[in-house]
């Protein structure tokens, strides 16, 4: 791991008897610039939901907050086993196009609008894809 230092850089008037500080620098800090080197994990992350309303919020969410390029919504029928009782549902899957590095605040998203207590939420990288599909998702997505 690098340490790089969080300095902000300053404008200083040296043109008079003493110097003084004359406002920020518009120049992005070390940090800055060193997050913006580090290349995006671009996947997917699936989500389901227990109605196409919930899923639409939940995508619609996503995406006005940037934290999906896409989010592609389908009717499926999931049979799994809960609290001891095999369950056969109709349910919604989301397929987020989305930067993996916002996994956290993806996470965070879909449990505030989830009606589930145990929502499935996974993430899955990519392993390739078109440049001018991978591109454009990296350029809709950013941190909040």
């Amino acid at each position: 791991m690098h340490c790089i230092p969080s300095t902000q850089h300053l404008q200083i008037d040296l043109t008079g008897k003493h110097a003084k500080i004359v406002g920020a620098d518009p120049r992005p800090s070390l940090q800055e610039q060193a997050d913006a080197m580090q290349p995006k994990t671009l996947g997917l992350v699936l989500v389901t939901a227990a109605s196409k309303a919930e899923a639409e919020a939940i995508a619609q969410h996503l995406v006005t907050h940037h934290l999906a390029a896409c989010v592609s919504l389908q009717p499926i029928h999931s049979i799994y086993s809960w609290q001891d009782t095999l369950h056969h549902d109709d349910e919604w899957q989301l397929v987020i196009k989305t930067d993996l590095g916002l996994f956290a605040d993806i996470e965070a998203a879909v449990r505030a609008i989830h009606s589930y207590d145990v929502p499935e939420i996974v993430g899955i990288p990519f392993t390739v894809g078109s440049q001018d599909y991978l591109t454009w998702v990296a350029s809709q997505t950013q941190a909040p």
